[in-house]
């Protein structure tokens, strides 16, 4: 029996070895995420330094940008995605412009009429319609949560707000 406890056996060569590797892994993953985390970061701060010029189509514009240009894993690029065109959104005051938009929300092809408009192919707008549903969410947020049209607003372009629906004021 001592002869087999001064001799490692191949079973434990191949368990120190896949533990070895786990660990490198790790270490790897964790270097990269954290590398990754912090550009994402400074990412997110340029963009909030300079979203109050924007309009919210440029915001748009500018989260599809940083979008094709990120560096971290094609994974956090995309779920960072709608935080870069909130973020960009929030710089400014967009009422007025999420009012004009606030009909389209109605239809679940939003996002999909705005990137063709943009020229983005079917299979080419994942990016893109991440940031319109951004836009979108920003918007429901900016116009209290809720938007109720009138009948017929669509057509004349009138929007109610939850508030004035709670009032009766129907103007």
């Amino acid at each position: 029996m001592n002869e087999r406890r001064q001799n490692p056996s191949a079973g434990g060569i191949v368990v120190g070895a896949l533990l070895a590797i786990g660990v490198l892994l790790g270490v790897v993953s964790f270097r990269g995420a954290t590398t990754s985390g912090r550009m994402l970061r400074d990412d997110l701060a340029r963009i909030a330094s300079r979203s109050h010029t924007l309009t919210a189509e440029a915001c748009v514009d500018e989260a599809i940008h940083w979008h094709r240009h990120c560096g971290a894993a094609v994974v956090m690029c995309d779920a960072f995605l709608p935080r870069v065109t909130a973020t960009c959104l929030a710089g400014a005051d967009r009422t007025d412009y999420c009012r004009s938009v606030a009909a389209d929300f109605f239809s679940t092809r939003f996002d999909f009429a705005r990137c063709s408009a943009r020229g983005f192919a079917p299979r080419a707008m994942k990016t893109c319609a991440l940031a319109y549903r951004a836009v979108e969410a920003h918007c429901r947020r900016v116009l209290g949560g809720g938007v109720a049209l009138e009948p017929h607003a669509a057509e004349q372009g009138r929007v109610l707000l939850n508030e004035n629906r709670s009032t009766g004021d129907r103007r």
